[in-house]
């Protein structure tokens, strides 16, 4: 948005609806190298290639500004990296799916095992790349908000009721459904 803001004082939307499209030219070709390398034949790569592109979710958020677009291309760019071995470029990636979703950490942490499975130097490497991108970030929002964990996590926290654990009696697993249900009834 700053970009948009930056070059047209009000285009902060439009630098993002912009970007998503160069989010999507980049999940395009990052699925189809992929594709290419586990030997995908015509009518996959193509099944593939056209669920991105006609996708309703990929659309809709991606036309709308959010990162959506962002997150899928980054992701595919990490599964591509690691199948390919590029350790650095896959540090990149991973850095950067990080960036676009916090929640992406999840995808990190397997990531990062699996290379230094492949070559322990390299794949520690590859977390030094990572660690490097996101420690800027991470430091600005400790610093200026308090945390590094986004606000909106914390403001969904608030709003969502924890699950029952497991071993509760089915009674009290009805109790929770039904008023989960009665809670978002509208």
């Amino acid at each position: 948005p700053l970009v948009g803001e930056w070059i047209d004082k009000g285009q902060r939307l439009n630098a993002m609806r912009v970007a998503s499209i160069l989010s999507f030219i980049g999940a395009a070709a990052f699925a189809y190298f992929l594709a290419r390398r586990l030997e995908l034949n015509l009518w996959p790569t193509g099944f593939l290639l056209m669920y991105l592109a006609l996708d309703y979710n990929n659309i809709m958020y991606g036309m709308s500004g959010m990162e959506t677009e962002l997150a899928v291309a980054v992701v595919l760019a990490v599964a591509y990296y690691v199948t390919t071995g590029k350790f650095i470029a896959a540090g990149i990636a991973v850095g950067v799916s990080v960036l676009a979703r916090p929640d992406f950490l999840l995808l990190a942490a397997p990531v990062v095992v699996a290379l230094w499975v492949r070559s322990h130097r390299r794949g520690l490497q590859s977390l030094a790349i990572a660690t490097v991108i996101v420690a800027p970030w991470v430091i600005f929002t400790t610093i200026y908000y308090g945390s590094p964990v986004p606000l909106t996590i914390l403001a969904k926290k608030l709003n969502y009721t924890e699950h029952p654990p497991i071993g509760h009696t089915p009674a009290s697993v009805w109790h929770f459904i039904t008023s989960q249900l009665v809670q978002h009834d509208g």
